[in-house]
């Protein structure tokens, strides 16, 4: 009997198709980010560049790791941006900021503080490796 296509949260991380091995064959998950993205970056250093620093501190360069690396770029950005450290500051360069990271689009709705910006990618995992399959734009 063949199982229907299904998506885990957990499939993402690249431990789950390590332990699942083969069992993992087709399975779909949403994903904050995935080095093979091919985003058109404008701010900031690439996927490619960033899955190596990653690497190099020991880590995986899983979207847990990404997700924490992007956080620091977009604060930096804000930083230098606003000039200074206070919260009104920050949240001016924050609601002002619309780019594209090697994590994907930052844009935050002033009036809703909602990321707007920053859409989910999916994977599948076949031939026991992840594959991007959506958004078209970055598949």
């Amino acid at each position: 009997m063949r199982t229907r296509p299904f998506a885990l949260t957990a499939a993402a991380i690249r431990e789950f198709g390590e332990t699942l091995g083969a069992d993992a064959e087709g399975i779909f998950a949403p994903s904050q980010w995935e080095p093979e993205a091919r985003y058109v970056v404008d701010f900031g250093p690439s996927a490619s560049q960033v899955a190596r620093r990653i690497r190099s501190m020991g880590a995986i360069a899983d979207y847990p790791a990404a997700q924490g690396y992007a956080a620091c770029l977009i604060a930096e950005h804000c930083l230098k941006e606003a000039g200074r450290a206070d919260d009104e500051g920050l949240w001016r360069a924050a609601c002002s900021l619309d780019c594209t990271t090697f994590f994907g689009r930052f844009r935050i709705n002033p009036r809703t503080g909602i990321q707007e910006g920053h859409e989910m990618v999916w994977i599948q995992w076949q031939g026991g490796r992840k594959v991007v399959v959506w958004p078209p734009s970055v598949a």
